[in-house]
């Protein structure tokens, strides 16, 4: 991924990446950080923010990927789809949330960027499957 620090030209970038990886951006005002960005990507229930040379992904506390599934990540990306930063290990020990989920990576190529998108959205999308079906297994009961 490009170095974008101090590059006051960032979003156009930004953006491009967001789109090739299908994940949706938003503006957020100008950020004063070391990438001048006004544009973060989002994917619920995860939010991109682009560093130096690599994506921030961060999800609420608990809606991470599930374990197993962070596991697999790593094991095929583990130097460039970063569990809670970390390159190379594929020991979760102390990095999973109560819920058991890993709700932060970083992110070094565009290649990470879109298959993580896509196991967020497949993830996200089987969740939503699972939840109908349980809301229309409910319904059933009460009638």
């Amino acid at each position: 991924m490009e170095r974008l620090a101090g590059n006051k030209q960032c979003d156009e970038t930004i953006v491009k990446e967001l789109s090739a990886a299908g994940i949706t951006p938003k503006g957020v005002g100008l950020q004063n950080e070391e990438v001048p960005y006004s544009i973060i990507g989002t994917l619920e229930p995860w939010e991109f923010s682009r560093n130096w040379s690599y994506w921030v992904a961060n999800a609420p506390t608990g809606q991470g990927l599930p374990k197993d599934i962070a596991k697999a990540m790593n094991t095929i990306f583990h130097d460039t789809v970063r569990f809670n930063g970390y390159a190379g290990s594929t020991d979760l020990k102390g990095n999973v949330s109560k819920q058991g989920t890993i709700d932060y990576y970083q992110i070094h190529t565009q290649e990470g960027l879109n298959a993580f998108a896509a196991v967020v959205k497949t993830v996200r999308d089987r969740i939503a499957a699972a939840t109908k079906i349980e809301e229309q297994d409910n319904e059933r009961e009460i009638e």
